[in-house]
C-alpha cells in the first residue's frame, strides 16, 4: 500500500466532501449502521489517519509539494477523528497501565522469589555450615581415620587421625597418590594381599561391596594392626571413580584376640602349649612328614611320685614343680620341637624330621634331667618320669592314634618301671583291655555290680571266731572273675579308688549290721589302699557310714600297708589319728614285707600286726621264716600289739603259731572266703564258738581287747 498516494487523494477528500467525511465516520464510531462495511479494514485505515505519521503527512502535504501549508490536519479539527484518537490514546495508556502493573507485579513477584530465595540459601549455608561442623566433630572425635579418595583426579582427604595413624607428619588436608602413601605404611609381608586386594577391588565390583582389610603398620616393634573399610562410587562400567571410608587402630583388639588364642592353646601354670595345639602341630608335621617320606617321633610322658607330692605338700609346691618340670624340658630340647602339658602330671614332646634312635635319645636325657633333685623352698624333693614313644607311620598314621599309642606305651612304661617303652602292638591289645575294665569297674561301682567274701578269723588260743575280713570280688560279665591285684592298680591310677573304697566299707558294716540284727555280732576287717590314707576326708564319710547303720565304729578293723603308711607319713598319721579317734581298729597288713620302720610304728596308732602269708605259709618247712614270725610276735607284743597271722593253710603250721604265742589266725585251713549266703550259714554253724569279745594269751596289751 502507497501510503503518501493514498494521502495524497484522502485529505482533500476529507477535507472538502464533509458528508463523506462523516459517513466514513460514522461507519468506523458506529458499524452497527452500516454492518456490510470492513469493519477491519476501516479499522486499520481509521488508525493510521489519526496517527500521528498521517497527521504529520497531511500538514506538511502543502508545504511539500506547494511551498505553503495548505491543509490542517483533519485530527487537529475533526470531532471523530479526535474522539477516534483520543480513544486510541486511551487505550494506549490502559495498555501502558496494564503493562507497568504487570511490570510491577513480576517486580514484586521477582522481589518475593528473592527474598525467598535469600532465606532458602541463607537456610541451605546454615545447613551446610553445621553439617561441616558436626563432620569436624565427628572426624576430630571418632577414633577412626577419615579418607576420600577421588580415584579420577588421584588426590584423598586424609583426616588429622588418620595422618596420626599413618604417622604423617604434614598438616594438610589433601595429598596426591594416596595409593603409594598408604602402601608406605603396610609392612612388607602384608604388601602384596593388601594392594592386590584394593586393585582388584578399585578396578571390578558392584555398587554394593566393600572393601575391608587388615594390616600391619611397617616399621612399629610392638606390631601395630590397622583395619581399612571403604566403599567405592562405580563408573557405569564397574570402575570405582571415588572411594571413601575409614582406618581403624585394632591393635588392642588384636592383642585380646592373641591373648585369648594364647589361652585357649596354652597351659596357665607351665605357659606350654595344651592338648589342642599339640593336636594340631602334630596334624601339620605329619603332613609334611608325609610329603617329605620322613619320620617323627610323639613322647608321652607321666610324673611318678607327683600325686604324693601334691598330697603332701600341697598344689602350690606340686604347682612349682610342674613349672620347673617344663623349664627342664625346654632347656634339653630343639626350638623345632613341641611341649605341651596336656593335663595334671602328663606332659608330651613332638619331635619332627627325627628316627627311632634320636627318639629314644631324647627320652633317656628327660629321664636323666628328671632323676635330678627338685628344690622348692626347704623341700628337696624326687620326682621322676615314664615315657611312651610312637613312631610315624610306624604306630600310626593320623594324631589321635599317635597319642593313644604313645599313651598305651607310656603305661607299659610305668607298669613296667622301665623308664620310657616304644609302642608294642602285641601290648596294646592287653592296655585296650585295661581300658575296658576301667569303663567296666566304674560301672559296676554304679550299678552295685560287686560283691564281698568274707574269710573268718579265729582265735587260736580258744577255737571262736572273732571277726571275718572283708574281700572284694568283681565276676564280670564276660571275663569272670577279674583277681583284686588286676582290679586294684586300676582303681588307683584311674581315681576309682575312692568311690570303690567307700562302696566296700559300707557293704560290709550293712552287712555287720544284718547279722546284729540276727543275732550274730561281729566285727569286720577291711583293707585300706594307699590313696586312701592320704584322704583327709575318710573319717567324715566313715562316721556318716557309722550314722546310716547305727554300726559302733569299734566294729571295724581297717587294715593298712606299711608301705602304704610310710608314702606319707605325716598325711598317714593324721588320717590314721582321726579314726583312731573314733575307736576304730588299725592294723598293720602284710608286717614283713616294707621298710618295718619301728619309729613310726611306734607313732601310728595301730592295734595289731598281720604277718604276711609269704612268711607263715612256709613256717613249718623254712625256719628263716618261722624265726621272722616268732620274731614279729614278740615285737609287736613287746609294743603291746595283738597278732594276726594269714596263710594258714595246715595244721602244722596252726601248731606253730600257737606255740609262739600268736593271737588269730587266718587261712584256708581255717576258712576259706566265702559269699555272704554261706559265711552266714558258717557264722550260724558257728554261733556257739563265736568269742568276739574273747581274746586269749597276749592279746590284752596296751591296746586293750583287739575286738570288742
Amino acid at each position: 500500500m502507497n501510503r503518501e498516494l493514498i494521502a495524497g487523494g484522502v485529505i482533500p477528500l476529507f477535507r472538502d466532501n464533509i458528508l463523506l467525511r462523516n459517513y466514513y465516520s460514522a461507519i468506523v464510531i458506529n458499524a452497527n449502521r452500516f454492518p456490510q462495511a470492513n469493519q477491519q479494514l476501516a479499522e486499520r485505515f481509521l488508525d493510521y489517519l489519526i496517527s500521528d505519521e498521517t497527521q504529520e503527512r497531511i500538514r506538511n502535504f502543502g508545504i511539500n509539494k506547494f511551498g505553503a501549508q495548505i491543509y490542517t490536519p483533519s485530527a487537529d479539527y475533526d470531532k471523530g477523528l479526535l474522539a477516534r484518537r483520543g480513544q486510541v490514546a486511551l487505550e494506549k495508556k490502559k495498555y501502558e497501565l496494564k503493562l507497568m502493573a504487570g511490570l510491577v507485579t513480576v517486580f514484586l513477584a521477582l522481589s518475593i522469589f528473592s527474598s525467598l530465595l535469600l532465606i532458602r540459601m541463607r537456610k541451605l549455608d546454615k545447613i551446610r555450615r553445621r553439617s561441616e561442623e558436626r563432620f569436624r566433630l565427628a572426624v576430630a572425635g571418632t577414633n577412626d581415620g577419615i579418607f576420600d579418595w577421588d580415584v579420577l583426579t588421584d588426590r584423598a582427604y586424609f583426616s588429622p587421625r588418620l595422618r596420626q595413624i599413618l604417622m604423617l607428619e604434614s598438616d594438610q588436608d589433601f595429598f596426591s597418590n594416596p595409593k603409594y602413601l598408604i602402601s608406605e605404611r603396610i609392612a612388607p609381608p602384608d604388601q602384596p594381599t593388601i594392594l592386590g586386594k584394593l586393585e582388584s577391588y578399585l578396578q571390578k565390583g558392584t555398587g554394593d561391596d566393600l572393601y575391608q582389610a587388615e594390616f600391619r603398620m611397617q616399621g612399629i616393634q610392638d606390631h601395630r594392626w590397622i583395619l581399612i573399610r571403604s566403599k567405592a562410587i562405580r563408573s557405569p562400567t564397574g570402575e570405582a571413580v571415588r572411594l571413601s571410608g575409614s582406618f581403624t587402630d585394632i591393635t588392642s583388639r588384636k592383642t585380646v584376640e592373641a591373648m585369648i588364642e594364647h589361652q585357649a592353646l596354652h597351659d596357665a601354670l607351665t605357659n606350654l602349649p595344651n592338648r589342642a595345639l599339640l593336636h594340631d602341630r602334630l596334624t601339620h608335621a605329619i603332613q609334611l612328614a608325609e610329603r617329605q617320606n620322613t619320620y617323627l617321633a610323639l613322647l608321652v610322658m607321666d610324673l611318678d611320685r607327683f600325686k604324693d607330692i601334691n598330697d603332701t605338700l600341697g598344689h602350690q609346691v606340686g604347682d612349682k614343680i610342674l613349672q620347673q618340670v617344663a623349664k627342664r624340658l625346654q632347656h634339653i630340647l630343639r626350638p623345632s620341637d613341641t611341649i605341651a602339658r596336656l593335663g595334671g602330671d602328663e606332659f608330651a614332646v613332638l619331635l619332627p624330621v627325627t628316627d627311632v634312635t634320636y627318639a629314644n635319645h631324647i627320652a633317656q636325657k628327660i629321664i636323666l634331667v628328671l632323676k635330678k633333685v627338685f628344690v622348692y623352698e626347704r623341700h628337696t624333693l624326687y620326682v621322676g618320669g615314664s615315657l611312651g614313644i610312637a613312631i610315624y607311620p610306624d604306630h600310626g598314621l593320623d594324631a589321635e592314634t599317635l597319642i593313644q599309642h604313645a599313651d598305651v606305651a607310656m603305661y607299659l612304661a610305668k607298669r613296667g618301671n622301665s623308664g620310657c617303652a616304644f609302642y608294642d602292638p602285641q601290648q596294646d591289645r592287653h592296655s585296650v583291655t585295661r581300658l575296658a575294665l576301667e569303663r567296666d569297674l566304674h560301672d559296676a561301682i554304679d550299678n552295685n555290680s560287686l560283691e564281698l567274701y568274707y574269710q573268718p578269723q579265729i582265735d587260736i588260743k580258744t577255737q571262736n571266731v572273732v571277726g571275718v575280713e572283708a574281700l572284694l570280688r568283681w565276676k564280670h560279665p564276660q571275663r569272670g572273675m577279674i583277681p583284686p591285684d588286676e582290679m586294684i592298680p586300676i582303681a588307683e591310677q584311674t581315681g576309682l579308688i575312692r568311690p570303690l573304697t567307700m562302696w566296700v566299707l559300707n557293704n560290709a558294716l550293712k552287712q555287720v549290721d544284718t547279722w546284729r540284727r540276727q543275732g550274730i555280732q561281729m566285727n569286720v576287717s577291711v583293707n585300706l589302699s594307699v590313696w586312701n590314707i592320704q584322704d583327709l576326708s575318710l573319717v567324715d564319710e566313715l562316721k556318716a557310714i557309722f550314722s546310716t547303720w547305727n554300726i559302733p565304729p569299734s566294729f571295724l578293723k581297717l587294715e593298712i600297708t606299711e608301705s602304704a603308711m610310710m608314702a606319707n607319713p605325716e598325711r598317714a598319721l593324721e588320717v590314721l589319728t582321726g579314726l583312731h579317734s573314733m575307736n576304730v581298729h588299725l592294723s598293720v597288713d602284710d608286717f614283713g614285707t616294707g621298710f618295718s620302720s619301728l619309729a613310726y610304728l611306734r607313732k601310728f596308732p595301730v592295734s595289731s600286726l598281720k604277718i604276711d602269708k609269704s612268711f607263715v605259709m612256709n613256717m613249718a618247712g623254712d625256719e628263716n621264716d618261722t624265726t621272722i614270725v616268732v620274731s614279729t610276735i614278740e615285737l609287736a607284743h613287746n609294743l603291746g600289739l595283738s597278732v594276726v597271722a594269714e596263710g594258714v593253710e595246715n595244721e602244722k603250721v596252726l601248731g606253730l603259731l600257737a606255740k609262739h604265742g600268736c593271737d588269730i589266725a587266718q587261712g584256708y585251713y581255717l576258712g576259706r572266703p566265702m559269699p555272704q549266703a554261706d559265711i552266714t550259714r558258717y557264722l550260724e554253724a558257728h554261733r556257739g564258738a563265736m568269742g568276739v569279745n574273747k581274746l586269749s594269751g597276749n592279746s590284752a596289751h596296751k591296746s586293750g581287747r583287739l575286738l570288742s
